[in-house]
């Protein structure tokens, strides 16, 4: 089990790379997901949470094609299905 102060840690660099991500320049955005997906996939504690919460499976492709340019995506109302969407988003990015 982490401490609180490794957690507060990881909560700190999650919200930077997060942060760099949702503000990135044109042209820079693929780096920045790559940086985003990195951290996330290189940190134990974060990574297992999406492991538990990913379950549900979406046809992302199928999503991103039948969406227009200015809608938004329809996230799912239950937590787990959530992150488990916003995840394969991330990783079909």
């Amino acid at each position: 089990m982490k401490s609180k102060s490794e957690l507060k840690k990881i909560a700190r660099e999650f919200r930077m790379y997060g942060s760099r991500l949702l503000s990135t320049k044109y042209g820079n955005g693929l780096g920045d997901l790559s940086r985003f997906l990195n951290f996330i996939e290189s940190n134990d504690v974060i990574y297992k949470f999406i492991q538990e919460n990913n379950k549900e499976s979406y046809d992302i492709e199928e999503i991103c094609r039948n969406r227009g340019w200015r809608n938004k995506y329809p996230l799912p109302i239950e937590k787990n299905k959530e992150i488990a969407f916003i995840y394969q988003l991330l990783k079909y990015g």
